[in-house]
């Protein structure tokens, strides 16, 4: 909680600051949800939830070509009266690279389990494979390298504390391709706890009202995996995912869900998450506002 009150404590005086840039814009998402809980040792019991809220600040500044972006993010969660840092980062684009420092996204995040995180009311962790990455890192620099008619690299080093005798904590590469119907992602992941590294693949493919997006993760043995497929006629868009965890102990999952959109920005859900092994059954309504 210390490190979360320091980052928001720099976030409140330099969002002040960024709103001063050239071209500025409020971001988050605003959700409020109902929750139904039931397990094999406990009767079912319904909550009320906003724990996938957010609240964020976009700056941009455009010199001679080069876009340079400063973004503060801020989870909030409204009925729990609590906040911790999202992203705050800042970075410096080209056409064909951008570079980035700070507090963000992980690359596995953005490439592997973003595909898969299927529900809307579970959020970041709602797959397998999210389950066994970091969401968000401190003291990231990543490097993008980006080709819309060929593919992509990506490259992270996740650095230490400045009183570490070390300065590398942990790197991750990623590439990939473009296609007409989607994208496919290899990565490699390396850090200090595991001297094998961590691979993963994954992929989306869309074909008109359909969508099959797939991720697989593995060190030696396989981690975990997740398979989805999306549905859309209209404003309705239906989900179902399956995965499971590989590890001792792991379980598997199913989930179904329905989405309808009003607009880009407003939606309502409900999703229903079952667990075989654990006999325990999630259900999700919920409405989402975005920013």
């Amino acid at each position: 909680m210390m490190r979360s009150g320091v980052y928001l404590a720099v976030a409140a005086a330099v969002v002040p600051a960024l709103a001063q840039a050239t071209d500025s814009r409020f971001t988050g998402q605003f959700q409020v949800q109902g929750d139904y809980q039931e397990t094999a040792e406990r009767d079912g019991k319904w909550s009320l939830s906003t724990a996938q809220s957010w609240l964020g600040l976009e700056a941009v500044e455009e010199i001679n070509g080069t876009r340079y972006l400063g973004v503060a993010e801020a989870n909030v969660d409204p009925l729990a009266d609590t906040a911790e840092a999202r992203q705050f980062y800042l970075s410096i684009e080209q056409v064909l690279y951008q570079v980035r420092a700070g507090r963000a996204a992980t690359l596995e995040h953005r490439y592997l389990a973003e595909p898969v995180n299927l529900m809307q009311g579970a959020g970041d962790n709602s797959s397998a494979v999210g389950q066994h990455l970091e969401n968000y890192a401190d003291r990231l620099i990543q490097l993008d390298l980006n080709s819309r008619e060929a593919g992509f690299f990506s490259a992270e080093w996740q650095l230490k504390e400045a009183e570490a005798e070390d300065t590398l904590s942990a790197w991750t590469v990623v590439t990939g391709l473009y296609t007409a119907e989607g994208q496919a992602s290899l990565s490699y992941h390396q850090d200090e706890v595991d001297d094998a590294g961590r691979f993963g693949v994954a992929m989306r493919w869309a074909d008109g009202p359909w969508a099959l997006s797939a991720s697989y993760l593995f060190r030696e043995d396989p981690l975990a995996w997740d398979i989805g497929l999306d549905y859309q006629v209209s404003q309705i868009v239906s989900r179902v995912a399956y995965g499971r965890d590989e590890t001792p102990g792991g379980e598997d999952y199913w989930t179904l869900g329905f989405e309808q959109l009003y607009s880009v920005n407003v939606s309502n859900f409900f999703e229903v998450r079952w667990e075989p092994e654990q006999e325990s059954l999630l259900g999700q309504l919920g409405f989402q506002l975005r920013l």
